[in-house]
């Protein structure tokens, strides 16, 4: 149950500007923290939009649906 909240809160909570950018540029492959707000990785890790490994910043499955569904919206899909 709390994966599937978890879900609906990364696919459904609003995203700040910063935020809308933090998970764009890990979506292109800006990947290292130093080049991310800090406070926007923290909130899209809550939201298990993202995950880090390895020094590196990753989209989750979770991000990946969240950056399609973006895509989609600003392509009047």
């Amino acid at each position: 149950m709390q994966q599937e909240v978890t879900m609906q809160r990364g696919l459904l909570a609003p995203l700040s500007p910063n935020e809308l950018t933090a998970l764009r540029r890990v979506a292109t492959g800006i990947s290292k923290p130093k080049h991310l707000r800090e406070t926007s990785v923290a909130r899209l890790k809550l939201l298990a939009l993202v995950e880090e490994s390895e020094g590196r910043i990753r989209l989750t499955a979770l991000g990946q649906q969240r950056c399609t569904e973006l895509r989609d919206n600003a392509a009047g899909r």
